[in-house]
């Protein structure tokens, strides 16, 4: 009989622990900034990239289904900070502001500052002082305002798309962009020509977790520990390659 109440106890602890899962969802922010092999949106539905790739690997290996929520960039802290969504990715604590769980590093890249071929050489960042510079709207780049302070002059895109759309139309001579997505375009734009003539900073961008979050932390670091272990992560950035 003792058995028999414990076997029972056992298997509503199992249903009432799958039910907790049963509704809920993984919710990623989904910068509207980003452009491929970032992200693509289609209005405010992301459908395709690296992030998309991602967010939804996670979510799998939690068994969560994910929704994306689009938004722009200068939104994402607050939204993270008042719990609107769990999590976004391909962040730095450096580009955002609050106490958020931080997942291991995940996707290297680098932050390089690029030149129509016409224009001079840039041998350090003082060369810039006065220089209409191409960067995107609610992106922060501290060593270009440290270096520079009032001197830098920004010349805002709306999405890195654009920013490449402008320079390949010579509206700026330099500009501020990722190492992953100057890859990208430069090697579906036969016509965009770029120099690249100073990397400001590498960095292995994460993860950031809201701690209003209902889906444990914890969880979340194994899951992502499972996916960089048997080369899911990797896989992933090698689709846009």
């Amino acid at each position: 009989m003792a058995n028999g109440r414990k076997s029972w106890w056992l298997v509503f602890l199992m249903v009432g622990v799958s039910s907790l899962a049963w509704g809920q969802e993984l919710v990623f922010l989904a910068p509207k900034s980003q452009t491929m092999p970032l992200a693509d949106f289609q209005g405010d539905r992301l459908v395709d990239g690296i992030v998309k790739d991602l967010s939804e690997a996670i979510g799998a290996r939690l068994g969560l289904p994910v929704r994306f929520l689009a938004m722009p960039s200068k939104r994402l802290a607050k939204a993270l900070a008042d719990g609107e969504a769990d999590g976004v990715c391909y962040v730095l604590p450096l580009w955002i502001d609050g106490n958020f769980h931080w997942s291991r590093p995940l996707i290297p890249t680098a932050e390089v500052i690029v030149a129509n071929p016409p224009a001079p050489q840039l041998r350090q960042l003082t060369d810039l002082a006065e220089q209409p510079v191409g960067t995107v709207l609610g992106y922060r780049y501290p060593l270009i305002d440290a270096a520079l302070g009032e001197h830098f002059r920004r010349e805002d895109a709306l999405d890195m798309g654009l920013l490449f759309a402008k320079q390949r139309l010579g509206r700026t001579r330099y500009a501020i962009v990722d190492q992953l997505s100057l890859s990208y375009h430069m090697k579906i734009d036969p016509k965009l020509r770029l120099r690249s003539d100073l990397v400001l900073s590498r960095s292995v961008n994460r993860c950031a977790f809201s701690r209003n979050s209902k889906v444990p932390i914890k969880s979340i670091e194994r899951a992502i520990d499972a996916l960089v272990a048997d080369g899911e992560v990797e896989r992933i950035l090698g689709r846009y390659r």
